[in-house]
């Protein structure tokens, strides 16, 4: 949804002189869906600059890569119960917030 409105943003344009663009989505969306309502000029970038991860390094900057997110279905019930089990819940949370619960204790039986 951000990329779509891309437009919108003070000097858009020159983001394509910066850096490569992702562009995320979940599975069962894909941008071709959706890039056919946005602005002739934020499409044109789209189709010009669209490219495989791979064709990345040959290009200083300006390409459109779209990435595909996996969709996780992640709750606070199913974080504390596997804590509880002594189960790991890495992958499900960043590093960072699993130390956390680890080092404080959080969630464990009494």
């Amino acid at each position: 949804d951000a990329f779509l409105q891309l437009h919108t943003w003070h000097k858009w344009e020159q983001l394509f002189e910066l850096a490569h663009i992702v562009v995320g989505y979940r599975p069962g969306f894909t941008i071709e869906e959706r890039i056919h309502n946005a602005p002739v000029k934020l499409r044109q970038h789209y189709q010009q600059r669209l490219c495989s991860v791979d064709a990345l390094p040959q290009k200083p900057n300006g390409g459109v890569v779209e990435l595909v997110i996996p969709k996780l279905e992640i709750s606070a019930t199913l974080i504390r119960n596997r804590v509880a089990e002594n189960r790991t819940i890495r992958y499900l949370l960043p590093n960072a917030v699993a130390d956390y619960i680890h080092q404080h204790h959080l969630y464990k039986p009494c």
